[in-house]
């Protein structure tokens, strides 16, 4: 009886560990496409003098060279862009369908990426 009273609590307290180390391998998924693309997006910019609004990729972009169909949460992203800014987004499917991870890169101050963990 001690025993199971001993593994309930491992278990009580284990779980919402695991849970939140998952969510965190999940949203660095996310985090490495908005950054992969706000990185082609500077690329491209270099090149072409402007940046590429994307309304939403689904496969990889001929412009950006971003191919997300190999992830498993976050498989597409798009690309606002507002004068000498951008924003990137992803949404996440799956598990994940409820975070939304992001990318701003303004004009003044330097970039952030945010999520909603």
């Amino acid at each position: 009886m001690v025993v199971l009273v001993i593994i309930g609590i491992l278990a009580a307290v284990s779980v919402p560990i695991y849970r939140g180390y998952t969510r965190g391998a999940i949203a660095a998924e996310g985090r490495a496409l908005v950054s992969s693309v706000a990185n082609a997006e500077k690329a491209f910019m270099a090149q072409n003098s402007s940046f590429r609004a994307v309304a939403v990729a689904t496969e990889m972009d001929a412009q950006l060279k971003v191919d997300a169909t190999q992830n498993k949460y976050f498989t597409s992203y798009r690309v606002t862009v507002t004068g000498s800014a951008f924003d990137v987004y992803t949404t996440g499917s799956g598990e994940a369908s409820w975070m939304m991870v992001t990318y701003s890169q303004p004009t003044a101050a330097g970039p952030t990426i945010a999520d909603n963990l």
